[in-house]
């Protein structure tokens, strides 16, 4: 039997609107990780203070979070 969650609907429409949102936002972020698709279809990630080792071990808590 396959489990399928569904995944929210984008609360924005542009990657410069969500962009500008972190911006106007950043007094309250500590550190920040950008992950992405370019035009290519190929990842990317963009990050402040975190090692590979903290960008997993916050892709498990986002895991986590998408499964509750």
């Amino acid at each position: 039997m396959k489990i399928v969650v569904p995944f929210p609907a984008a609360a924005y429409e542009s990657v410069e609107l969500i962009l500008a949102d972190a911006v106007r936002d950043q007094g309250n972020i500590a550190s920040i990780a950008i992950l992405g698709f370019n035009h290519d279809g190929e990842h990317f990630m963009l990050s402040t203070r975190l090692t590979r080792k903290d960008a997993l071990w916050l892709s498990e808590k986002l895991r986590a979070f998408a499964l509750d």
